[in-house]
């Protein structure tokens, strides 16, 4: 983006100018997410719309927000526990539309290059095989080829997995399982039984279940991208895959006949599984790649300033929305926190102005021409000038 192109987006809010290489700073605004427990991030959640943009854009901005100022983990930390303390588990952990349950899918979905360069790589060599994987009976013409192809499906998921477990899990994924297993452990939170014998470290399975496999490696092979379903078979394999991995990762098996198959591979694997989570939760190096925050700057995909500018508009339309659920109490002190931050937003806007205008001049808008324009403005001054000497020389411009 040029300069000029820089000058013309001025008018939105919260957009820096392009030579300024500092993270965008909101004291006041900063102060609103992160205090008082999370308080408006407990609101937020609770009032987020799954079928509005506008709301989808201002939970990517919150967890960025979070995530760049290393305030995710005691933010999930914290709301974990608030869910664990006033919900009935019965109904599960990190299940359902809950606001934990938002947060991590978000944070979650920021790591999708890892699936795109790593996890997608993997399971091509499997793909370009192209077996058929529809083991059901009453979905087959041939009911006597269920048994082999159920055999080829379950060495390709086994080496998936493996290379899975091969793979360098970003280190902030493995961040996100700890803190999990922790607070789960320091809650003192009973796990549901499970119907294949597992380990003593019950939390790390746990965390690593609900995280890497719930809500990151299955729904990606339940809606895979494009590449991907080149293949014939690719869309029920890639189906099969994940309820193979749900399985073994819940330590359970399968009720339905033509699936009982797959037990006897479940058991087997679940050693290799409970190995893959010591792995997560005690990695022997750091890895930063695709993990966050180091992903989050000025000049990533991800923008902080335009997560400001997200969050700030959704304050914007939900303000009345907000109070309602705030005691009356303190509605009146929030309303003023919400005020001190629109004057905040005001006036970062008018420094941006004028920051604008005491660093972009016309001598720099014109060195910020491209090329191309350049070539068929000089193209064009050369051929005013040839049409200025044959006038000359014809007596058109003698006065």
């Amino acid at each position: 983006m040029d300069l000029r192109e820089s000058y013309q987006k001025r008018k939105y809010l919260f957009l820096v100018p392009h030579t300024m290489q500092q993270q965008p700073k909101f004291p006041v605004f900063s102060k609103l997410l992160m205090q008082d427990k999370y308080k408006f991030i407990t609101h937020f959640l609770k009032l987020f719309d799954t079928t509005e943009d506008k709301d989808k854009r201002a939970l990517q901005g919150i967890v960025a927000i979070l995530t760049y100022e290393e305030k995710f983990d005691p933010c999930f930390s914290y709301l974990l526990q608030n869910e664990v303390n006033t919900r009935d588990l019965n109904t599960g952990i990190l299940r359902g539309s809950t606001p934990c349950t938002r947060l991590i899918t978000e944070y979650l979905r920021m790591h999708q290059s890892f699936l795109n360069s790593f996890f997608s790589k993997i399971l091509l060599k499997v793909l370009k095989r192209d077996n058929c994987s529809e083991i059901n009976p009453h979905l087959t013409d041939d009911p006597t080829c269920v048994k082999k192809r159920t055999k080829k499906l379950l060495m390709s998921a086994e080496k998936v997995f493996k290379g899975l477990m091969k793979s360098p899990i970003p280190s902030s994924i493995s961040n996100l399982c700890i803190v999990l297993a922790r607070t789960l452990q320091e809650t003192g939170v009973e796990l549901p039984e499970t119907q294949i014998p597992t380990g003593d470290d019950k939390y790390a399975y746990f965390a690593v279940s609900n995280t890497i496999f719930l809500h990151f490696i299955c729904p990606f092979l339940a809606n895979p991208p494009e590449e991907l379903l080149a293949h014939k078979n690719a869309r029920r394999t890639l189906v099969m895959f994940a309820k193979l991995f749900q399985a073994l990762a819940n330590a359970c098996t399968f009720d339905v006949d033509w699936m009982a198959g797959c037990n006897n591979f479940l058991i087997q694997m679940r050693p290799q599984y409970e190995k893959f989570c010591d792995v997560i939760l005690n990695p022997k190096v750091e890895c930063d790649l695709f993990s966050l925050p180091n992903r989050i700057s000025s000049g990533s995909s991800v923008n902080l300033m335009n997560r400001w500018k997200a969050i700030y508009r959704w304050i914007k339309s939900n303000q009345e929305r907000i109070l309602e659920e705030i005691d009356e109490e303190d509605r009146a002190e929030y309303e003023k926190q919400l005020n001190s931050t629109y004057l905040e937003v005001a006036g970062k806007r008018r420094e941006s102005f004028s920051c604008t205008a005491r660093k972009i001049s016309e001598p720099q808008l014109r060195s910020q021409v491209s090329p191309q324009v350049r070539q068929r403005r000089s193209c064009r001054h050369q051929s005013s000038e040839l049409a200025t000497r044959k006038g000359s020389r014809n007596g058109l411009y003698h006065v």
